[in-house]
């Protein structure tokens, strides 16, 4: 069996290629059948991450329409060549649920909702480019989150995108139908006084 390295080397990669791959050893994601390294985030992203992931869980306690996950789960975008991304939070319909559930393996296609939080070393291009897949891929909602302005820029599959401040309300339209909150609240917990 070929070493990581090797099928690295070898190009381009398949699914079946980075299945085997240890996450630990090689993170990163597949690109149009290249290996993308990434560097893991910082704890502030992964607050911010954690914090999107319980703002949403906790509309979900009340509203129970999907699932929400966080942490890097992969999703299968494009095949031939093959694109695996792991968005920082993802929440996936019930309607398109299998009856057993969210299973270990990757998810086939874009989650219904895409949270991708900017990281100092992102580009706007890079950003845009993976906006566009995971719409093509069937995404019905992406937000990208920026810490440092602790806004969210809103992309919706008919091309139209929109940037809210910390202090408006960011909802989640026909998909989480009743969530709203400040966007602030996605960066950290409201104060108490």
């Amino acid at each position: 069996m070929a070493t990581a390295q090797e099928l690295m080397d070898r190009g381009p990669l398949t699914f079946e290629d980075v299945r085997e791959f240890d996450p630990d050893e090689y993170p990163g994601e597949l690109e149009r059948g290249e290996w993308i390294p990434l560097t893991r985030p910082g704890m502030g992203h992964g607050k911010v991450m954690a914090r999107i992931a319980a703002v949403l869980d906790r509309y979900l306690e009340e509203h129970p329409v999907g699932e929400v996950v966080c942490g890097d789960a992969g999703a299968m975008l494009e095949y031939a060549p093959d694109t695996l991304r792991g968005p920082d939070v993802a929440f996936v319909a019930n309607e398109r649920l299998p009856p057993e559930g969210l299973t270990p393996g990757w998810w086939e296609g874009s989650p219904d909702l895409v949270v991708e939080i900017i990281s100092p070393s992102q580009t706007f291009r890079g950003t845009a480019s993976r906006v566009r897949e995971y719409l093509l891929a069937g995404a019905r909602l992406v937000w990208i989150a920026e810490p440092k302005t602790r806004s969210v820029t809103v992309y919706t599959p008919d091309g139209s995108a929109h940037t809210l401040g910390p202090d408006e309300e960011i909802d989640g339209g026909d998909l989480l139908p009743g969530f709203r909150c400040r966007v602030a609240e996605l960066f950290s917990r409201p104060r108490r006084s």
